[in-house]
């Protein structure tokens, strides 16, 4: 599966969280980065990954 992981709010003390993207032939690899890079904004500008 492709997954994203990233720390929700700022230093190391932070949570990791980790978001399934989809599973490997479902979609590409760029595919997958885009929608991670996609996830990354949301999260950083507050919006919710359901």
């Amino acid at each position: 599966s492709y997954i994203v992981r990233y720390r929700a709010g700022s230093g190391r003390s932070a949570p990791v969280k980790r978001v399934t993207i989809a599973k490997v032939g479902k979609v590409t690899p760029d595919q997958a980065r885009d929608v991670a890079d996609i996830t990354r904004v949301a999260e950083i500008r507050g919006g919710r990954l359901s």
